[in-house]
């Protein structure tokens, strides 16, 4: 984090989180395998998993295009300049770890790794009270009328 607090004090960066969930998942489908090989009985979980990579992997390089069009950080350590509120963010004041979480879906899928899945609503509240709660009380204090606006309009995840 900064020397200056200016940042949202979030638990770590959010791809160490879904990155962390996934190494922990392939090591329990190692040594505690769940029998996920039924997922590739038919080409159709390769499929979906290319396609929700593709979907997430394109929605993570919108939102960072329209941070640095703006002129602000993507890096929770840094401190936030403005508050982002257009292209995926007018659907979501989160789209970036919609993104995450597609990608993180679509590993486990293209892994074969039921843990994952297992994993997820776990990783989901990692996500939520470790990051999300706290940058939005970081951005309430630091941009209070615009981000109390901008979250009567949007909702928090799609």
């Amino acid at each position: 984090m900064t020397g200056n607090g200016d940042n949202p004090g979030v638990i770590t960066h959010p791809p160490f989180i879904y990155v962390g969930a996934l190494l922990l998942a392939c090591g329990l489908e190692i040594y505690m395998p769940l029998g996920s090989g039924f997922l590739f009985a038919s080409t159709a979980p390769f499929i979906i998993g290319c396609v929700v990579f593709f979907i997430g992997a394109t929605l993570l390089v919108v939102c960072i295009q329209g941070f640095m069009r703006a002129g602000t950080n993507v890096t929770t350590s840094q401190p936030s300049t403005t508050i982002v509120t257009h292209g995926p963010y007018k659907y979501s004041r989160n789209p970036i770890y919609v993104g995450l979480t597609l990608l993180y879906v679509a590993l486990a899928l293209l892994l074969n790794v039921m843990w994952a899945f297992l994993l997820l609503p776990i990783v989901l509240l990692i996500m939520h009270y470790g990051v999300i709660v706290r940058e939005e009380a970081y951005l309430t204090a630091k941009f209070p009328a615009e981000y109390q606006a901008y979250r009567n309009d949007v909702r928090r995840w799609f």
